[in-house]
């Protein structure tokens, strides 16, 4: 695992192989010895929270969650805070990884509608 995962926006799904980011976030795939670079504007880029839920399923950004007491919410990245958080889909409410408890939430799918989107 690289710590992020890369969703096709044009065949709407997740895609296995070996990809890599460059320090200016350009996304590559690696094809025998070659690196081809991607358009970014057809993939999106979802890095994982290094966290896993109460199943041991792996937490990445874009993921939607069900706590224990039903609460649905994205997870979803703030640069101003360089923090991941749990951000409610039914209230306004972003909470702070460290203030919720992850062994309580399980992954139910994600933004895109995609329940399988695990790599």
């Amino acid at each position: 695992m690289n710590g992020f995962r890369v969703y096709s926006i044009q065949q709407k799904r997740y895609l296995k192989g070996d990809f890599y980011l460059n320090q200016m976030l350009e996304l590559f795939i690696i094809t025998g010895k070659r690196a081809v670079k991607l358009d970014s504007k057809l993939f999106v880029v979802e890095f994982s929270t290094g966290l896993k839920d109460k199943n041991g399923v792996e937490i990445f950004e874009n993921d939607v969650v069900v706590n224990r007491e039903l609460e649905v919410a994205s997870i979803q990245w703030a640069s101003k805070d360089l923090a991941f958080y749990f951000c409610s889909i039914t209230s306004d409410e972003f909470i702070g990884f460290d203030e919720i408890n992850v062994e309580d939430i399980e992954i139910i799918g994600n933004i895109h509608g995609d329940e399988n989107g695990k790599d």
